[in-house]
């Protein structure tokens, strides 16, 4: 008697289960198709098309904030870049590691010449000092267009700033991020006008 209980019951514990997949699964179309006419919808219909090409340096971590590796990166994105043709080349946050003011101006004058010849402008991720304790994460324009700046305002807690500093200021010391508590850019900032985009 007691093996056909158990019996009865995984079989009402297995349709429960596929009742429960069924249902997600159902949902999970709906949402699908829901979303993909949303973006159907919202998609640009007018305007030239344009390449955009995505660098990643590929640069370890570890490595990134070290002072002996900083030419090795800057050259390593240079020739990343000199070898795209895309009118919108976008390189990864905090892609240098300098502060903007610290960038050799020849070397970004090097990859806006490059962007011009393209006719196309760069988006470079690189870190700008606001005041003596103040610092951004920072997107910079390179290329046809003026160059403008862009800093970013939703910033990830515990990795790019540390919020409730008088409960958790005790975490800068303890995880040793470089640039770990960055402040917000402004909410209301225009996009960037680059490659005849709004970005």
């Amino acid at each position: 008697m007691l093996n056909v209980g158990f019996a009865v019951s995984a079989m009402a514990t297995g349709a429960t289960r596929l009742r429960a997949a069924a249902i997600s699964l159902g949902l999970i179309a709906v949402v699908s198709v829901w979303g993909g006419m949303r973006l159907s919808s919202n998609a640009l219909t007018s305007g030239a098309s344009v390449t955009v090409g995505l660098i990643q340096g590929n640069i370890a971590q570890d490595l990134k904030w070290r002072e002996d590796r900083v030419q090795t990166t800057l050259t390593a994105y240079r020739d990343l870049i000199a070898a795209s043709d895309a009118h919108l080349v976008v390189l990864p946050e905090t892609a240098l590691p300098l502060f903007l003011h610290s960038v050799p101006r020849e070397y970004l004058e090097s990859l806006a010449v490059h962007a011009r010849k393209t006719g196309g402008d760069i988006l470079l991720g690189v870190p700008e000092r606001g005041d003596a304790r103040t610092y951004y994460n920072t997107v910079l324009s390179l290329g046809s267009a003026p160059e403008q700046f862009y800093r970013k305002s939703h910033l990830v807690p515990f990795g790019e700033f540390v919020p409730l500093k008088f409960l958790f200021g005790w975490f800068l010391d303890v995880a040793q991020i470089p640039l770990a508590d960055f402040a917000r850019g402004d909410e209301t900032q225009q996009p960037l006008a680059v490659a005849g985009q709004k970005v």
